[in-house]
């Protein structure tokens, strides 16, 4: 089954960009992403996408859960995202989540509890910036314009996204690798 590729961008974004430009260090575990799309075809396309998973049978949902779950993230049944964040990970201030090597940070400047960032991705191509505010090492908000071109067609939308620590223990995900390992 083909999930909308509009959808697979945003949930790639949401759960890769934001954190491989933090520069504060959040706490060790469980997290969950909530995010919003201002791009009506894009929100139409990501209720499609978790409908599709919703209305799988029982075996393939587990399977592309597991998939996912390999990938280091996962859906919560609230329409969020959650991910594990390791302790190494978090003591480093390490939290490396685009282990493709597809997006590449091409400016990145700190000012106070906010960090902006600008970017650029391969695969999809894509481009955009924004910032994330730090509340605490326990929550935080990302605003991010980005502009991609898929099937022939340039887009622009407008994302925000809100992080809150779910507690220290992931449960079944796994902190996601580094990049080539």
């Amino acid at each position: 089954m083909r999930l909308a590729s509009p959808a697979i961008l945003a949930l790639a974004l949401a759960s890769a960009l934001p954190l491989a430009h933090a520069q504060q260090k959040l706490a060790p575990g469980l997290w969950e992403t909530k995010m919003t799309v201002g791009d009506k075809d894009m929100q139409a396309a990501m209720a499609q996408a978790r409908a599709q998973m919703a209305n799988m049978p029982p075996e393939q949902r587990k399977m592309m859960e597991g998939m996912m779950a390999k990938q280091g993230v996962g859906l919560s049944g609230a329409g969020g995202i959650r991910f594990c964040l390791g302790k190494d990970q978090a003591e480093r201030g390490d939290v490396p989540q685009d282990k493709d090597g597809r997006c590449t940070r091409t400016k990145l400047t700190t000012s106070g509890n906010t960090t902006s960032f600008e970017f650029s991705c391969s695969e999809p191509p894509s481009k955009g910036k924004g910032t994330i505010t730090f509340a605490s090492d326990k929550a935080y908000s990302m605003k991010m314009n980005v502009t991609s071109t898929m099937e022939g067609q340039t887009r622009s939308t407008e994302m925000t996204q809100n992080a809150t620590w779910l507690g220290a223990d992931c449960g079944d995900l796994k902190p996601r690798a580094a990049a080539g390992k």
